[in-house]
This record gives structure tokens, sequence and C-alpha cells, in this order.
């Protein structure tokens, strides 16, 4: 799998190798080909990934966000609502030279997708700056000196990580492919390589 880019972090003995990429949204879907193209560069291997990639990756188990993070069918709708109209507003009302929403629907090879995905990385804070941007925005400290409740991108991410280790040491792993969101590649390689700020949350948060 030397075609697709990724983060590697080692720790504990095992590999993780985290790929960001892009899944279905309310407003855009992805093509069968562009699935199947991923599904068998992964096929053969340890996969674990958020909810929305567990029906093409054919080998990979789900983080079960919604059900851990206690998401339930009401909040989900409100997040749903949230996220079109956020897409709706940044992609297709203010962007008058290009549609990101017809952009990833035209999507058929992993080349295509490198394109995208070469654009999308430029709008990605660095780590911890971007986590902690959003604890401090609500208030509630940083990081490493967490004062309240997290913000549920920061609960995600440090879930996402959490479940992972659990994972690849519980099922005595050497390598664990993670799939996520490319906003959660970068988070999620920080988390991994820093596991005493996940612990840390464990503690008191209870993720």
């Amino acid at each position: 799998m030397t075609y697709l880019p990724s983060k590697k972090v080692n720790i504990g003995g095992i590999t993780y190798i985290i790929y960001g990429l892009l899944h279905d949204h309310p407003l855009i879907s992805l093509s069968k080909e562009f699935k199947n193209a991923i599904n068998e560069e992964l096929k053969g291997h340890n996969v674990i990934c958020e909810d929305g990639f567990v029906d093409w990756i054919s080998n990979s188990i789900s983080f079960n966000e919604l059900k851990h993070l206690n998401l339930n069918k009401f909040s989900f709708f409100n997040l749903i609502k949230t996220l079109k109209g956020y897409l709706y507003n940044k992609y297709i009302i203010k962007s008058h030279k290009t549609n990101f929403a017809k952009q990833v629907q035209r999507i058929k090879t992993i080349d295509d997708f490198l394109i995208i995905r070469k654009e999308l990385l430029k709008s990605y804070s660095k780590e911890p700056e971007g986590m902690n941007f959003l604890l401090l925005e609500n208030n509630n400290g940083t990081l490493d000196n967490s004062n309240g409740k997290l913000p549920l991108r920061v609960r995600r991410y440090l879930f996402e990580a959490s479940e992972s280790m659990r994972y690849a040491i519980s099922s005595q792993l050497k390598e664990l492919i993670i799939v996520v969101g490319c906003a959660h590649e970068l988070p999620l390689e920080y988390l991994l390589s820093n596991p005493d700020i996940v612990k840390y949350h464990q503690s008191l948060h209870n993720i």
C-alpha cells in the first residue's frame, strides 16, 4: 500500500497507519469506482474506521462512535443539519470557481482523490494547535489542561485514538490501519504519538 499517503505512528511495538480519506456526506456521494479502489488497496489488512467507511471497506470494523459517544438520533439529526448548512454555505454558495461537491462526485480513482486531498490539507491546522483552538474557543483550557466539557470534534478524536489502541492491544496486532476523514488524520497522528494525553482524558471524561 505505497499508493495512498498516510501517517505512521510506532508505539508499544504496534505500527498505526492512518489514512485520511473522504466519505459520503448528506450532499456528497462518492463513486462506486473510488470505493472499490480503496477497498482493493486495504484488502487483507486489519482496519478500524469511522462509521461512514465500514460499509465499503469489506474487512473493516467500525469505531461505533454514534453508540459510544451517545449521539442519539435527535442529536445526530441536528449534527447532520449543521453539516449540510456548513457544506452548502462554504462550498456551494460562496464558491464561484469550483464546486466541491461536484468535484468529489467526479472522483473515480485514487489519483483523482489525491488532487482534492492536496487542496484539503492546506486548510487543516498543525496539531495540537488545531485541537487546542477548539478547546480555547469554548473556554475549556487546552488538551493537556482541560477544565470543562470537550467539544464534540475533540471527543471524537480522543475516542478514535483510544479505541484504536484498545483494539490493537487486545487483538495482539503488530499493525493496525485506521481509516478516518481527512480532517481526523493530523489529530490522530498527534494523539497516538502522545498516549499520555489520551489516558489523561480517559480519566477525566470517561472516553
